[in-house]
């Protein structure tokens, strides 16, 4: 058996994702016509909600993971939301995505993918995630160089790696996406986080 499916995400043999990802173009594809066939009748506010029940969920589900995935693979799944988000505001389909998911504060595939990991680091940061993942990440020492405004913005140590594995591994990519938030939004309790990130991603954009 090449891959199995565990708990809704198609998991392959060899951690590419291939499988996970063309599933989820499947239903971006159903759910890019049933937006088509609505959008001559419905407000924009329904469109949203259609587009939060029968896309996001697909793009998000499991996205820790399939991130790891190929640019290549990857592609697909931005080339179909975009589509979606240009349908949905009747654009032309070579206006530009990034102001269209401004403008429909929904985020691209990209921040998605921050936001998982940041929601990650934030939960470990803040004691919240299974104890089985205690060593997840590593705080910087006091006692290191590191003891600068890196340590004091509430920073981990980012691990050295040379290879593209490494690089995509959850320690290397969750630091990287902590480290560019702004320490206000660090602190912040769990139910408010992902609101304040979402606006800060679409903010920046």
């Amino acid at each position: 058996m090449n891959q199995v499916k565990y708990l809704g995400v198609l998991i392959d043999n060899q951690l590419k994702w291939q499988q996970q990802l063309d599933h989820v173009c499947k239903k971006l594809a159903c759910a890019s016509y049933a937006l088509l066939k609505l959008r001559a009748f419905s407000p924009i506010s329904t469109l949203k909600t259609v587009y939060y029940a029968l896309v996001h969920p697909h793009i998000s589900y499991g996205l820790a993971c399939s991130s790891n995935a190929t640019k290549t693979s990857l592609k697909k799944i931005i080339i179909l939301q975009n589509k979606i988000v240009r349908l949905m505001v009747y654009s032309d389909q070579r206006t530009p995505a990034s102001g269209l998911y401004k403008s429909l504060q929904i985020l691209a595939l990209d921040n998605m993918m921050k936001l998982t990991l940041i929601t990650i680091t934030h939960s470990f940061h803040h004691k919240t995630l299974s104890k089985f993942l205690d060593n997840l990440f590593k705080y910087l020492k006091t006692s290191h160089s590191y003891n600068t405004r890196i340590r004091s913005n509430q920073n981990f140590f980012k691990p050295s790696v040379n290879t593209n594995i490494g690089k995509k591994s959850i320690q290397y990519r969750g630091v990287e996406a902590w480290q560019s938030l702004k320490l206000n939004i660090k602190l912040l309790g769990s139910t408010s986080f992902r609101t304040q990130v979402k606006k800060y991603f679409l903010d920046i954009d």
